[in-house]
């Protein structure tokens, strides 16, 4: 009973996207007051609250991205063995059981990341009412809710987005003035599978007598500046060819591109703001930032153990930085659960997982998930007597998600699988409770896809070490702003 209360709480704060307040001595329940309350405060929540509901048999088609490491989220043919795969299997019967309906899954095979959106959007424009959904990545799904191809999720009958199987950060941060029309939560295997890390190898610390991250972390003090600290002096030129390069063992590895955005998520620091109708403007703090540079580049260029992969060779699948963690030339690294979960597996030495660090230890701890994870959404050719049904099937796939697949990936597959210790399932609780979902990093391509604003300026400031962070914030100014305001109008367009 503790541990599925555990497991619920865990996803009810990363799926809220935002951290909770300490528990005070006065709010401290005996166990037994605890098990008590599951039923109405815990459990309740997880359940959706639909009535029941016969579809006569009809089928929901959604478009699935065919790749790899996603389309296992919703495409499984057969009982594998594979904890996370059987579930997905046994989660897509339960809820077609439920409701006598069939999930028809529509694979769209291309390497591209925007393919499926593509397919989608021809669907729309050529009056092809094929697909009732999509499932895609959520910063190529952006530019289809731009557009006049998907229904608006708050006006979807039977779709409760308030319930906690919702990422509510999600939400928030893709809610454009009144309007939403992507969401994610429990479905989205991904959605956990990319979140950033910091790890560590313990041999390595233990063997330089190095202070413990551990209990950094444990006492707020996990910051940049002490990551830099800890990993000066120990680079070693393993294959003696007198420069820094991907042979050598070092003290921190990185990068500039997926890898180095997190450290702005982790650093507090936000490029947007919102005005009073809800839509963003372009609002950083300026001081923030330029301190937030200041302590990255002192980690990736100045500690002296460094080494950043080069632009841009460190995408959210790519194995660059874990190459040379998993064989032990590595301190630290940051990686993503996709990267421990198929590049460390094998790992002969010990590791532990810890959260990014911070900018100073005034802050909270903030977790950044990669852009890629997915999201769904529902297409205008659904015919509006079709409409309730998607939205209860969108209801029932996410509350049955929590109870099988959420379940299998974090306490089968993760916790018991892919992560080596006590210390580490410790510390995934407390990067659970940091995640946030950063808007800026969403939105960037529809800003500006030819120049890759806001979010590839910043990966140019860390990877290519640019130094001029007050002056280039200042000069992003005309093509973020300009950008922000077509985004308003846009959207305003489909709220009329």
């Amino acid at each position: 009973m503790k541990k599925k209360l555990l497991l619920m709480l865990l996803a009810a704060v990363l799926l809220a996207g935002c951290r909770k307040d300490p528990v005070s001595e006065n709010d401290v329940q005996t166990e037994t007051e605890t098990e008590a309350a599951v039923e109405t405060e815990i459990t309740d929540p997880f359940r959706d609250e639909l009535p029941e509901m016969d579809f006569d048999g009809a089928s929901v088609s959604i478009a699935v991205w065919n790749h790899d490491d996603v389309v296992g989220e919703f495409h499984t043919e057969e009982i594998t063995g594979e904890a996370v795969n059987d579930a997905v299997y046994n989660r897509n019967l339960a809820v077609e059981n439920r409701m006598n309906m069939k999930m028809d899954i529509r694979l769209v095979n291309s390497g591209d990341m925007n393919s499926v959106n593509n397919t989608i959007e021809d669907a729309v424009i050529a009056g092809d009412a094929s697909y009732d959904m999509m499932s895609s990545p959520t910063v190529s799904c952006v530019y289809t809710a731009a557009g006049n191809v998907l229904l608006d999720l708050t006006e979807l009958e039977n779709l409760n987005l308030d319930k906690p199987y919702w990422s509510q950060g999600a939400r928030e941060a893709l809610t454009v003035g009144d309007s939403l029309y992507l969401c994610t939560g429990t479905p989205s295997i991904t959605l956990y599978r990319y979140m950033y890390v910091t790890v560590f190898n313990n041999a390595v610390f233990e063997n330089h007598g190095l202070e413990s991250p551990i209990s950094l972390v444990q006492e707020g003090k996990w910051t940049l500046d002490k990551q830099a600290e800890l990993s000066a002096g120990l680079y070693v030129d393993v294959n003696g060819d007198g420069k820094k390069d991907a042979g050598d063992s070092y003290g921190f590895v990185g990068g500039g591109r997926t890898n180095g955005d997190t450290y702005w998520i982790n650093c507090n620091v936000s490029l947007f703001g919102r005005d009073e109708d809800n839509y963003y403007t372009y609002a950083p703090d300026v001081e923030r930032y330029v301190n937030a540079l200041e302590a990255i580049q002192n980690l990736y260029y100045n500690s002296g153990a460094s080494y950043v992969v080069p632009l841009p060779d460190d995408g959210p699948r790519a194995a660059h930085i874990q190459t040379i963690f998993a064989e032990g030339r590595a301190a630290m690294a940051t990686t993503n659960f996709y990267g421990i979960e198929f590049y460390l597996r094998e790992m002969e030495d010990e590791f532990t997982i810890i959260p990014m660090p911070k900018l100073d230890e005034t802050q909270e701890y903030r977790t950044h998930v990669q852009d890629q994870y997915t999201s769904l959404a529902v297409t205008t050719t659904v015919a509006a007597e079709r409409q309730p049904m998607i939205g209860a099937f969108m209801e029932v796939l996410a509350s049955e998600s929590y109870y099988t697949v959420y379940n299998a990936y974090y306490e089968t597959a993760l916790s018991n699988k892919y992560l080596q210790n006590e210390e580490s399932v410790e510390m995934l609780h407390l990067i659970y409770d940091s995640v946030y979902i950063e808007p800026s990093v969403l939105f960037t391509n529809v800003i500006s896809f030819t120049n890759g604003a806001p979010i590839g300026y910043l990966r140019e400031m860390i990877g290519y070490n640019k130094q001029e962070m007050a002056s280039s914030l200042a000069s992003w100014t005309p093509t973020i702003t300009t950008g922000l305001e077509n985004i308003k109008a846009a959207f305003q367009a489909l709220e009329q």
